[in-house]
C-alpha cells in the first residue's frame, strides 16, 4: 500500500504504454494500488520543461521489462514514496540537474538498488558521480537507461530468490536457533493450494486480478489475453518460462508469502508442479547423477549464516531455474558483485536422482526459450550445505548435495500443525491456515465461500463452517458477531441428534463461547461455558489431552480476570504440564501458556519471574509464526507493559513500538489489539512526562474502541480513566475529574465489575484533589481504594504499596505526620520485598517518606531519603523527567528549612533548568519553585525580585487551580509579605484579605493559614497605626488558635504578644500587661530559662511599664531580659540591641542620662555590626542619642548625631518617611533651644511636609507640629 497521498500536479502514474495524468480519481486508485512486483522504477523530472518531450515513446522502451514507471516531478514527494517501500527494490532515474543534490539523501536507502543520470549531453563535471556506488552510469538515451535496466532487473529478480537456512544437525545446542517458521507456513500453504479442487472460475479470477492490476498497460494486457485464450495450447511450463507477470509475481509471493496472490495463482502452481512431476516420474529411471548450477547473489546477512551452517540445510522455497552451462550461471553470480550488499555465489548442485525429494526436470524442447539449458524443481527443494570455497572478492563457489533430509525439530511441528488444519475440504484447510497465521481478512473470504456452497442439509459441516466464521470474528474484535455465529453452530449442534455423538466439537463451540465472554468482560458467563466445555472434555478424553490445556488455559484466565491468581497459576500450570508433555517444544500454544503464566507473576507483582516466562513465549512464536502474526505483536506488548511496571521506559517503548509496527501490518478495522497497544504507548509517555504524545495514543484507543466495543465494558472504563490520568499530568483538573467520573460510571453499567479498576479510579480522584489542595477529600477517596485493594490482593503487592504512599501523602498534608510515616512506610516495606532497587516507585516512597521527615524538622532523614530517590531517577528517568525535578524542588525546600538559602537555591534553579525546555508553563511544581525563590529572595530583602517570582506562581495558580484553592490564599499571603517588608502596608493588607477570602471559600479551610493570615493582617494594621483594626485582627488568630491548638501550643505564645501589643498601643496598659503576663507564664513552662523568647516578652513587659512611666519596673524587667541575652552562648543580636535601647530610654526617663548615652552607645555598636550602613533601625538609634544630648545640653552633639540620622535615613533603600519628619521634628527642637529659628523653622516645615502627606488634615498627630510652628 502507498502511505502518502501525492498531488496531481506533481506526481505521474504511468503504466509503460500510456502516459497517464492523475486526476483525484485516479490518485485514490494508485494509493490503493498493489505491486505485485520485486522491482520499481521511479523517474524524477527535474522541471515541467522536461514535458515536452516524447515520453510515451520513452515509456514503451520499459515494457518488456516492468509493468509501471511512477514519475515525479516533487523531490520532495519522490523520497517519500521512496522511504515508503518496503519489499520492492528501487531503480531510479533521476537527471543531472537534481541528482547530485538529492542522491546523498537516497543512497543508504536498503531498498535502493540502482541509480541513472539522465542528461541531455555530456556532463562536465563527474566527480560527485564517483562518489556513489549505486549509480550505474549517465545515459543520454532513454532507450540505453532501458537496456541498463532491463540488465540489473534481471540480476534483481535472481538475488530475490526466497530461501531459508538451517543450522547443522552436530549442532549441540540444548535449542537449534533460528527455525525458518516462514518456511514451514509457505510450505503448508502451498501442501493445501496443491491439495484444493480448483474450479473453472478460478482461471478467471486470476485473469481479472491480472487485469486489474496492469490496466492500462497494454503490452501485458495483450500478453494477458493471450493466457487467457490459450493456456490450455501451452505447457504450464511456457508459460512461466515466457511471461514476466507469470514468474515475477509468483516469486514474490513465495518470498513475501504474500496469501492472497498465492491462493489467487493456486490453479497455476498445482498445473505447473504436476507438469514437472510428470516429466520427473518419467525421467527418473533414466537420469544419472549430475551437476546442475545455479548463479545468483544473497545478502551480506544471509550469505554469513551460510557460512555459519556448512553441513546444515538450504531450503530454495519457490519453483527453482537451475543450468546445466556453469558458464552461464557464473555470469548470472559475478554481475551480483555490482551490488556491495550482496555476496555472489556460484552454487554446485550435486543430484542424485535416486533420492526422493522435490521433483525436477529438464526444459529442454518444453520451455518458451527452447534452447536454454534449464532444469526446473519444483517448490521447497532441499540441499545439504556443502563445502565453500571463495573466488573472488565477495564471490564463493558452494556446494550443495540434494537431499530428503529435513530439520527433525522443524518436520515435527510441521506434521503437527498439518495435522491441526485437517478439515471438511481444502478450502476449509486453507481458511483454517489462515488463521493460524493471522490472515484474518482471507480467512473469512474463505470461509463464506464454503458457507454459501455447503448444503442446508450437511448440518455437521454447516456448523464447522460457523464455528470458524466465529472465530474469525472474535479475532478481528468484533465479539457481538462472533457470539451470534457460535450460537447458530451450538443451535444445529443441540437440535440435531444425529449430531450429539460428537461430543467433542460441543465441547470446542462452548470453548469458544467462553472465550467470546471473556473478551467482552462477562467473566462469570464466560466460566460457565468453559466448565461445560471442561465437563465434557473429562468424559471424552484422557487427563493429558491437549483440549483440556486448552480449557485449563481459559480458566485460568477467568480467574485472573476475577482478581484470583493463584486459581489462575494453578490452571496454567496444569495446562503447561499436558502441553509440554504432548506437544512440540516450538508449539503456539506453548508460547500462549507461558505468556499466560508470565502476566499471572505479573499481576501477582512477580516481575523478575513473569519476564522469565514472556521471554520463553517470545522465543516460541518467533520461530514458530511468521514475522507479522498478530500474536508476536501482543508478546512485545505484554513485554513492554512489564518494563513499565519495572520501571525500564526505555525498553518498555522499545518493545511496544515493536508490536504496534507488526500490528498495523494487519490493516484491520476495529482491531481491539491496535488499541490495546495505542493504549500501552500512551501510559509509557504518560511515565516519561510526554503528556501531549499520551493523549494522542489514549485518543486512538477511543477511536478505535468506539466502534468494536460497548461502552459499559470495562475496557472503556480503563480508557476513560487513562485520559483522565493525561488530562491530570496537564494539570487539568476540571476535564481529569470528568474522565474519571464517566469512567467510574461506565465501570457501573459493565456486565462483570471490576473492583480494583474502580480502586485505581478512587486513587486518580484523590491525586486531583490532593492537586487542589482539598486534602481531606483526597484522603477519603484514597480511603475507599485501601479498602478494595486489601480485600483483593495479596499482602506484598506492588499496588497495595502504591495506595500506601498515597494514604500517606494525604496524611502528611494534613498535618497528621505519625500516621504519614507509618503508611509511607508500609508501602516501602512492599516495595523493598518485590521491586528491584532502581525502581521509580521506590522512588517515589522514598520521597513522600523525606517529606514527613522534613515536616517533623528532621532535615538529616529527609535528605538522605531524598537523595536516595535522585540516585534511583538519575539512573532511570531522562534527565529532564519532570520526576528529577520534583525531587531537585524537595531537597531544594529542605535546604530552605534549614535556613541554608544559597545550596536551596542551586536546586530551585536545577529545577527551573529543566522546565527550560518543557511546553509545559502551568505545571504546580513551577509555581512552588517560583515561591520558595520568591521567599529566598525576600530574606535578602530583594524585594522587588520576591515580588517577581511570587506573581510568576501566582499567575500559574490562578490559571489551573480552582478559585478558592488553599495554595491561591498562600501564595496572596506570601505576596502581601513582601509588600509589608517594603512598607507598603496598604497593598500588603489588599492581599491578606484576598488570601483571607480564599481561605474562608475553601472547600476544607485550613485554620491555621487563617489564623496566619489575620496575624498579617494585624502586623499590616500596627505598622499603619490602625490599632483597633489590628486588635481585631490579632484576636480572631487568637480565637482560631484557642479553639484548634491545645493552651500550651507555641503558636499560642505569639498570638498573645501581638495582642499584647495592641492594647500596649492603644494605650491599655493593664490588657496588654495581662497578655504579656500569659504569653510569659507559657513559655516557662516549655522553654528554658535562657531561651531568647523569654527574654523577648521581659523586654515587652518592661517597655508597657515605661509607657505607663512606671519606670522601676520597666527596669527590673528589662534588667531580666539583659540577664537572660548577656547569658546566652548565642545571644539574639537584634533582640540584645533593642533591648539595650529600651534600657536607654528608661534611664533617659529616669534622667540619668550618661548612662542612658551608654546602653544607646550599647545599641549602636551592635547594630553597626548586623545592620547595613543605611538601615532605618541606625538612623532611629542616632535620633534616640540626639535627644539625649538635647535634655544634657550639649547641642552640638545633638545636632551631629541627628545630621548623621538624616544622612541614614535618606539615604536608606527603604526611607521610612515618619521617621524623617522625626528627625526634622528634634533638629527643629534642639535649634529653637539654641535661639537659631531660622533652621529650627526650616526643620518644623520640612517635618509638616512629610507628615502632611501621610496624614489626614485632622489627625491630632498635626497639632505639636503646627504649635511648634507657632512658637518659632
Amino acid at each position: 500500500m502507498i502511505a502518502k497521498k501525492f498531488k496531481p500536479d506533481n506526481t505521474l502514474v504511468v503504466n509503460t504504454q500510456n502516459l497517464l495524468l492523475c486526476n483525484t480519481e485516479n490518485q485514490v486508485q494508485y494509493e490503493r494500488h498493489r505491486f505485485l512486483e520485486n522491482t520499481l522504477v521511479i523517474w524524477l523530472i527535474s522541471n515541467d520543461n522536461d514535458l515536452v518531450i516524447d515520453r510515451p515513446c520513452c515509456l514503451r522502451q520499459f515494457s518488456s521489462t516492468v509493468s509501471s514507471v511512477h514519475i515525479f516531478t516533487n523531490s520532495d514527494e519522490c523520497v517519500d514514496f521512496l522511504t515508503d517501500r518496503e519489499n520492492e527494490k528501487i531503480f531510479l532515474i533521476v537527471q543531472n540537474t537534481v541528482g547530485e543534490h538529492l542522491i546523498p539523501l537516497i543512497h543508504e536507502n536498503c531498498q535502493l538498488n540502482s541509480i541513472y543520470i539522465l542528461c541531455s549531453s555530456q556532463l562536465q563535471r563527474t566527480e560527485w558521480i564517483n562518489k556513489w556506488k549505486k549509480i550505474k552510469g549517465t545515459f543520454e538515451k532513454i532507450s540505453k537507461v532501458s537496456d541498463s535496466i532491463h540488465h540489473d532487473i534481471g540480476r534483481c529478480e535472481n538475488e530475490l530468490f526466497p530461501i531459508s537456512i538451517f543450522p547443522a544437525t552436530n549442532i549441540s545446542t540444548n535449542e537449534l536457533n533460528d527455525l525458518d517458521s516462514s518456511f514451514m507456513y509457505t510450505q503448508l500453504l502451498q501442501e493445501i493450494v496443491l491439495d484444493v479442487t480448483h474450479e473453472k472460475c478460478a482461471t478467471k479470477e486470476l485473469i481479472d486480478f491480472y487485469y486489474h492490476h496492469y490496466s492500462g498497460n497494454n503490452s501485458v494486457i495483450e500478453s494477458i489475453r493471450k493466457f487467457e485464450s490459450e493456456y490450455e495450447q501451452h505447457s504450464p511450463i511456457w508459460w512461466y518460462t515466457k511471461e514476466y507477470f507469470i514468474y515475477s509475481v509468483l516469486n514474490r509471493a513465495l518470498r513475501l508469502q504474500d496469501a492472497e496472490v498465492i491462493i489467487k495463482m493456486g490453479f497455476f502452481m498445482r498445473d505447473l508442479h504436476q507438469q514437472i512431476k510428470d516429466l520427473y516420474d518419467k525421467s527418473v529411471k533414466d537420469n544419472n547423477q549430475q551437476t546442475l548450477y545455479r548463479g545468483q547473489g544473497i545478502c551480506n546477512l544471509e550469505f554469513k549464516k551460510l557460512k555459519q551452517n556448512i553441513g546444515g540445510l538450504l531450503s530454495f522455497n519457490s519453483f527453482l531455474s537451475t543450468s546445466t552451462n556453469e558458464q552461464v550461471s557464473l555470469f548470472y553470480a559475478d554481475s551480483c558483485r555490482q551490488d556491495v550488499s550482496m555476496t555472489a555465489i556460484l552454487f554446485r548442485l550435486h543430484i542424485d536422482p535416486k533420492i526422493s525429494s522435490t521433483p525436477f526436470a529438464s526444459l529442454k524442447n518444453i520451455s518458451f526459450h527452447q534452447s536454454e539449458e534449464e532444469v526446473l524443481f519444483s517448490m521447497h527443494t532441499v540441499f545439504r550445505i556443502g563445502n565453500m570455497k571463495q573466488i573472488e572478492d565477495r564471490f564463493w563457489e558452494v556446494d550443495l548435495q540434494l537431499t530428503d533430509d529435513r530439520d527433525e525439530k522443524l518436520i515435527h511441528l510441521t506434521n503437527y500443525i498439518r495435522n491441526d488444519l485437517q478439515g471438511i475440504s481444502g478450502w476449509d484447510r486453507l481458511g483454517n491456515l489462515m488463521i493460524k497465521i493471522g490472515k484474518f481478512d482471507k480467512a473469512e473470504e474463505f470461509y463464506e465461500k464454503l458457507l454459501d456452497i455447503t448444503l442446508i442439509d450437511d448440518l455437521k459441516n454447516l456448523a464447522r463452517v460457523y464455528c470458524q466464521l466465529g472465530s474469525i470474528k472474535k479475532f478481528k474484535g468484533n465479539q457481538t458477531e462472533a457470539l451470534s455465529y457460535y450460537r447458530n453452530a451450538l443451535d444445529i449442534r443441540q437440535k440435531n441428534v444425529s449430531l450429539m455423538d460428537d461430543d467433542s466439537y460441543l465441547a470446542v463451540i462452548y470453548g469458544n463461547m467462553g472465550e467470546v465472554y471473556r473478551e467482552m468482560g462477562d467473566h462469570l458467563n464466560a466460566l460457565s461455558f468453559y466448565e461445560k466445555a471442561l465437563e465434557i472434555q473429562h468424559k471424552i478424553y484422557p487427563s493429558d489431552h491437549v483440549h483440556l490445556a486448552t480449557t485449563y488455559n481459559n480458566i485460568a484466565l477467568v480467574y485472573r480476570s476475577l482478581n484470583d491468581p493463584f486459581k489462575a497459576l494453578s490452571y496454567y500450570q496444569k495446562a503447561l504440564a499436558i502441553e509440554q508433555k504432548l506437544m512440540p517444544s516450538l508449539h503456539p500454544l506453548l508460547a500462549t501458556t507461558n505468556n499466560n503464566i508470565a502476566q499471572a507473576y505479573q499481576y501477582m507483582g512477580d516481575y523478575t519471574e513473569a519476564l522469565v516466562f514472556y521471554q520463553k513465549s517470545l522465543e516460541i512464536i518467533k520461530k514458530s509464526l511468521p514475522p507479522d502474526h498478530p500474536t508476536i505483536a501482543t508478546t512485545y506488548d505484554n513485554i513492554g507493559t512489564l518494563y513499565r511496571y519495572m520501571g525500564d521506559f526505555k525498553n518498555a517503548l522499545d518493545s511496544s513500538q515493536k508490536a504496534l509496527e507488526i500490528q498495523l501490518k494487519q490493516h484491520l478495522s476495529n482491531d481491539t489489539n491496535l488499541a490495546i497497544i495505542y493504549h500501552n504507548i500512551g501510559y509509557i509517555h504518560l511515565e516519561l512526562g510526554d503528556n501531549s504524545q499520551a493523549l494522542v495514543f489514549f485518543q486512538k484507543t477511543f477511536e478505535i474502541q468506539k466502534e468494536s466495543l460497548n461502552f459499559s465494558h470495562a475496557a472503556s472504563a480503563i480508557i476513560l480513566n487513562s485520559m483522565g490520568e493525561a488530562y491530570y499530568c496537564m494539570h487539568n483538573y476540571k476535564d481529569a475529574l470528568e474522565f474519571y467520573h464517566k469512567s467510574i460510571n461506565t465501570l457501573n453499567q459493565s456486565i462483570c465489575f471490576n473492583p480494583l479498576l474502580l480502586a485505581t479510579i478512587y486513587i486518580n480522584i484523590g491525586a486531583v484533589h490532593l492537586a487542589m489542595s482539598e486534602y481531606s477529600i483526597a484522603l477519603s477517596c484514597f480511603q475507599k481504594a485501601l479498602e478494595i485493594r486489601e480485600k483483593s490482593l495479596l499482602s506484598v503487592h506492588p499496588d497495595l504499596a502504591t495506595i500506601y504512599s498515597h494514604v500517606g501523602l494525604a496524611y502528611n498534608l494534613l498535618d497528621d505526620l505519625p500516621n504519614a510515616l507509618i503508611f509511607c512506610q508500609k508501602a516501602l516495606e512492599i516495595q523493598q520485598k518485590i521491586l528491584s532497587p532502581d525502581h521509580p516507585d521506590l522512588a517515589s516512597t522514598y520521597i513522600n517518606i523525606g517529606s514527613t521527615y522534613r515536616a517533623m524538622g528532621n532535615y538529616t532523614n529527609a535528605f538522605s531519603f531524598f537523595e536516595t530517590a535522585l540516585n534511583i531517577q538519575q539512573k532511570t528517568l531522562p534527565s529532564n523527567h519532570r520526576s528529577i525535578a520534583s525531587t531537585y524542588n524537595n531537597i531544594g525546600q529542605t535546604h530552605f528549612y534549614r535556613n541554608d538559602h544559597e545550596i536551596a537555591l542551586s536546586f530551585f534553579q536545577k529545577t527551573l533548568d529543566i522546565f527550560k525546555d518543557s511546553a509545559d508553563s502551568n505545571d504546580p511544581l513551577l509555581a512552588s519553585t517560583y515561591s520558595f525563590i520568591a521567599a529566598i529572595r525576600k530574606s535578602t530583602n530583594n524585594h522587588l525580585a520576591a515580588m517577581s517570582f511570587y506573581e510568576k506562581a501566582l499567575a500559574i495558580q490562578e490559571r489551573i487551580l480552582k478559585p478558592n484553592d488553599i495554595a491561591l490564599g498562600i501564595t496572596c499571603n506570601n505576596i502581601g509579605t513582601v509588600y509589608d517588608a517594603m512598607n507598603n502596608y496598604s497593598r500588603a493588607i489588599l492581599f491578606y484579605e484576598k488570601a483571607l477570602l480564599i481561605e474562608q471559600n475553601s472547600v476544607a479551610p485550613r485554620q491555621l493559614s487563617l489564623a496566619v493570615t489575620y496575624t498579617n493582617i494585624g502586623n499590616a494594621h500596627m505598622c499603619m497605626r490602625n490599632y483597633s483594626a489590628a486588635l481585631s485582627a490579632f484576636e480572631k488568630s487568637l480565637d482560631i488558635r484557642e479553639k484548634y491548638f491545645p493552651s500550651d501550643h507555641s503558636s499560642l505564645v505569639l498570638v498573645y504578644n501581638s495582642v499584647g501589643q495592641a492594647h500596649e498601643s492603644l494605650k491599655n496598659y493593664s490588657t496588654a500587661l495581662c497578655f504579656y503576663d500569659k504569653s510569659l507564664n507559657q513559655e516557662q513552662k516549655t522553654v528554658p530559662v535562657d531561651n531568647g523568647s523569654l527574654a523577648s516578652i521581659y523586654k515587652k513587659i518592661g517597655r508597657t511599664h515605661f509607657s505607663m512611666n512606671d519606670l522601676d519596673m520597666a527596669l527590673s524587667s528589662v534588667r531580666q531580659a539583659l540577664k537572660i541575652l548577656e547569658g546566652s552562648s548565642n545571644p539574639n543580636d537584634s533582640l540584645l540591641a533593642s533591648t539595650h535601647n529600651l534600657t536607654a530610654e528608661i534611664y533617659h526617663g529616669m534622667n540619668d542620662y550618661t548612662t542612658a548615652i551608654s546602653f544607646y552607645e550599647k545599641t549602636l555598636k551592635i547594630e553597626q555590626r548586623i545592620l547595613e550602613p543605611n538601615d532605618n533601625e541606625l538612623g532611629t538609634t542616632y535620633n534616640n542619642i540626639g535627644t539625649v544630648y538635647d535634655a544634657m545640653g550639649d547641642y552640638s552633639k545633638a545636632i551631629s548625631s541627628y545630621e548623621k540620622a538624616l544622612s541614614i535615613e535618606q539615604n536608606s533603600m527603604s526611607p521610612n518617611q515618619l521617621s524623617l519628619a522625626t528627625t526634622f521634628t528634634s533638629m527643629g527642637d534642639t535649634y529653637y533651644s539654641m535661639e537659631d529659628y531660622s533652621a529650627a523653622l526650616s526643620s518644623y516645615k520640612k517635618a509638616l511636609e512629610i507628615r502632611e502627606k501621610y496624614y489626614p488634615t485632622d489627625y491630632r498627630g498635626l497639632a505639636p507640629v503646627y504649635s511648634n510652628l507657632g512658637h518659632v
